[in-house]
């Protein structure tokens, strides 16, 4: 039971299907028995749901801030924004001092106005804000209520915004009592752009272990090895990537796999034009966006997981790609890249296999590799769960998390 820990914890959209990580997190801390308010700017447009997030214990404890006034356009806002004004005087007044330091667009000010009442009537003692653009936004919030402010940063926050933003986090970091980063590569990224090593910790994000459990690989029907990919289809997955390498592949070993592909996104269409380009669509399965459950039982009964991820266009990076995470702890072994955090959790040759971004010609080697070599696929699988199950299973980082909650509280 983690007495006395009450947190009010932000997040853009929720429950969004393709941030597993963030759902995991919330739940972990619920069962942790942490009182936990989960605050939302809105409500995602997709229709699929995880079943995780319908509970009805994680549902009572949703709350959408449009209800607050953060909703209608920035017209709108603006106007409830100087009704707040005339309404809450004093606080408001308070509030504009430490937006003025932030420099927060005033439209925020009426749902910033409106989050602290219920703050206080909740008597919220810890703020953990989901990405570091949104902490932007709720930093002169919690310093005006003297609350200790917990920024969790995932990926392009990290990597891409501070350069289309430069000097985008000197407030924040100046307020944040902690800043959390998924893996070494971002803490690095993050001390680059200002932020105090003493506040850095790395806090990886964890796998519902019972949710992909270890399978050991089903028998290659017809000889055709199946690869499966999961991701949003953006430039940082390195789909296209995985599909050249698979051309490759099927030059030298004809009919010898196919790749299978979950997730959807921006670069879907491109993505099927090039497979079409390549004739490659016999060989390659777009299968949309599904549950965890979905992803789970696809990984069941593929042989290989490949998700060669690479920096973008815009600099947008990964943590470590929870992907990558669910496949080893459902006995997979994994084809990436040297990206990011991704050899902080894969072992090069022991639960998988790392190549250079990009290098295409690399990919397709150690695909070939593992498709000639069948007899290592299920030691490798073992010893990916046994890394999952050692330092990223999602039982284990919410008691970490409930730990920081408590430092933080402690330090107020």
């Amino acid at each position: 039971m983690a007495e006395g820990i009450r947190v009010a914890y932000i997040v853009p959209e929720f429950p969004k299907l393709s941030e597993t990580a963030i759902l995991n997190e919330a739940l972990g801390v619920l069962r942790a028995k942490v009182d936990v308010r989960i605050f939302a700017f809105a409500r995602p447009r997709e229709k699929r749901r995880h079943p995780q997030s319908q509970a009805p214990v994680l549902r009572a404890r949703v709350h959408y801030i449009r209800k607050f006034g953060w909703s209608g356009g920035r017209g709108l806002a603006v106007l409830r924004s100087l009704w707040c004004v005339f309404r809450y005087p004093n606080q408001s007044a308070h509030i504009r001092s430490y937006m003025r330091e932030h420099r927060t667009p005033a439209r925020y000010l009426a749902g910033l106005t409106r989050l602290a009442d219920f703050f206080r009537m909740s008597d919220r003692n810890v703020v953990h804000v989901q990405f570091g653009h949104v902490a932007r936004v709720i930093a002169p919030l919690t310093d005006w209520l003297g609350l200790p402010l917990v920024v969790s940063f995932r990926g392009w926050d990290a990597s891409s915004f501070p350069v289309q933003v430069p000097k985008a986090y000197g407030a924040l970091f100046k307020s944040s009592r902690l800043v959390l980063a998924r893996c070494e590569a971002m803490a690095d990224d993050l001390a680059g752009v200002g932020c105090p090593r003493e506040k850095l910790v790395v806090h990886h994000s964890g796998i519902d272990l019972d949710g992909f459990p270890f399978t050991p690989r089903p028998p290659v029907e017809h000889g055709k090895v199946k690869f499966l990919t999961v991701g949003r289809l953006v430039d940082k997955k390195g789909i296209p990537a995985a599909i050249g390498a698979l051309r490759r592949c099927l030059r030298s070993h004809p009919n010898a796999a196919e790749l299978r592909v979950i997730g959807g996104g921006p670069k879907e269409a491109d993505l099927k034009q090039l497979v079409t380009n390549l004739r490659l669509d016999p060989h390659v399965k777009f299968l949309g966006e599904t549950t965890q459950e979905g992803v789970a039982e696809e990984m069941a009964n593929c042989h290989l997981f490949v998700l060669p991820c690479q920096q973008a266009w815009d600099y947008d990076r990964e943590g470590i790609p929870n992907a990558i995470m669910e496949a080893m702890a459902s006995g997979l072994p994994v084809l990436s890249t040297r990206h990011a955090g991704i050899p902080e959790c894969i072992e090069h040759g022991k639960s998988g296999l790392l190549v250079p971004e990009k290098d295409v010609d690399a990919l397709a080697d150690v695909m070939m590799e593992l498709i000639e070599a069948p007899e290592r696929w299920e030691e490798m699988g073992r010893a990916g769960r046994r890394r999952i199950e050692e330092e990223f299973n999602a039982t284990r980082q919410a008691e970490r998390l409930v730990d920081i909650y408590r430092e933080v509280i402690g330090s107020k």
